[in-house]
This record gives structure tokens, C-alpha cells and sequence, in this order.
């Protein structure tokens, strides 16, 4: 499907970075090894596209990989861009925000959040297209606790605390004026949530996902492995 097929429909720009090392696993990027068919990028990728409101997808990876992302892209769509990285994820989303031809509202989401589906960009839209600012999350319902490395401090109260996914929306204006001003004040948040709440803007919180697992660790690979395959017999 084209861009020119969306542009009814289309308000939704979509920044997905994929140039992180995956210190964490080792090996090859996590972004890249195979998860079922495709690597999780892919399966972002291919999530956004078939979406009526996205006509713009900028993935951010690694200089050197540039090629070969665009070529295992090609074949979904072609509004898909591949621009470089920096040497921080912050870093990575502003070369995604940079470039050109932005649609009025921004979704920005994990490369290694394969698990995402209609249900939530739905809900993320909704919520960014009316309050301009919108993040999934959900609950923590564990018990939490401070500690050293071998023994238990204080706990915290968890009522009131969230775990913040992606994507995170936002209207086109909000993301990149929030994103300059951090490179000006040589500031580096945790997410884009925390660049936009700097300001004092609320961030209107929807309900996320547990399937909306982050690959970050080698116990979450084996986890993603082992959903994979109900997941896309849902």
C-alpha cells in the first residue's frame, strides 16, 4: 500500500529506533535476531503499516545497517525512511524527528516491543490526538523495595506507580520543541514521556498492554520466544 492510498485517513508519523547495541543479550542486536518469520523490527514495522492512520514510518538504526534495513523493508510499504542513529536512543528519536514531511501527530515506539497490536495504537491515538500528549502503561503490581546488593531496604508504595511503554504519541509540535530543548540544555531523559513532562505538560496516561513485553534482558528473549507463537494465532 502506498502513502497516496492514506492520505484521507493518515494523520499518524511513527519513529521507531532501532540503533541500540543490546549490551544487555550480547550477540546480535535484539532488534535483528529472529522472533518466529521475522526479527522484532520487522514485526513493529509490519504492525504500523496495515494501521489506516499511519502513511510515515521512520526507523532509525544503525549507520552501517542502513542497507540492509531498507532491503528487508522494502517489500511492506513505500513510506517506510531508514535515517541514522546516535549514540543515545534520545539522540536516535531526534534524527527520527528530523526528518522531513512529519504528519500532525508523532507515535514513537521500541524496536523491541514486537507485541503490539490495534487495540492499543488505538487507544494511544485517541488519547494523543485529544489531550496531545499520551503514553501506554500499566500497573505495578509487585511489591517493591529499595536494596543493596545483598539485602532488602525500605519499601515503596506501589499504589500510584506505572510502567511506562510504548508508543508514546504526541502532536508533532509538542515532541520536536521538547526534543530541542533538551539538546540545548544538554539534558537526556529516560523516554520521551520525560522530555514532554519537563515542561509541565501533562501526559495523559491510557491503559497499556502485558503483552507489550520490552526485550531487554536474556530472560525476555526467551519469554518473547515463548509467546511468539500464540501471539500470531490470536
Amino acid at each position: 500500500m502506498t502513502s497516496e492510498d492514506r492520505q484521507e485517513t493518515a494523520d499518524f508519523s511513527v519513529v521507531i529506533p532501532a540503533a541500540g547495541s543490546g549490551s544487555r543479550i550480547g550477540g546480535t542486536r535484539k532488534q535483528f535476531r529472529k522472533l518466529g518469520r521475522y526479527n522484532p523490527l520487522l514485526h513493529c514495522v509490519r504492525a504500523f503499516a496495515v494501521h489506516p492512520r499511519i502513511a510515515d514510518i521512520i526507523v532509525v538504526g544503525p549507520e552501517k545497517d542502513l542497507s540492509e534495513i531498507e532491503f528487508f523493508l522494502s517489500d511492506i510499504a513505500n513510506y517506510i525512511r531508514v535515517v541514522a542513529g546516535g549514540s543515545s536512543r534520545q539522540e536516535s528519536v531526534f534524527n527520527g524527528l528530523s526528518a522531513e514531511g512529519l504528519l500532525d501527530y508523532v507515535l514513537i515506539h521500541d524496536a523491541v516491543r514486537p507485541f503490539v497490536d490495534d487495540a492499543l495504537l488505538g487507544r494511544v491515538m485517541a488519547a494523543t490526538v485529544e489531550h496531545g500528549a499520551a503514553a501506554p502503561a500499566i500497573p505495578v503490581y509487585d511489591s517493591v523495595r529499595r536494596g543493596d546488593d545483598d539485602t532488602f531496604g525500605r519499601p515503596i508504595p506501589r499504589e500510584g506507580l506505572f510502567r511506562v511503554q510504548t508508543p508514546q504519541g504526541f502532536h508533532k509540535e509538542v515532541i520536536v520543541s521538547a526534543h530541542k530543548k533538551a539538546r540545548e540544555d544538554g539534558w537526556e531523559g529516560t523516554d520521551d514521556v520525560s522530555l514532554v513532562s519537563r515542561f509541565g505538560r501533562p501526559v495523559y496516561k491510557v491503559d497499556g498492554s502485558g503483552w507489550n513485553l520490552k526485550i531487554t534482558a536474556p530472560d525476555d528473549w526467551e519469554m518473547a520466544e515463548a509467546l511468539w507463537s500464540y501471539w500470531e494465532q490470536r
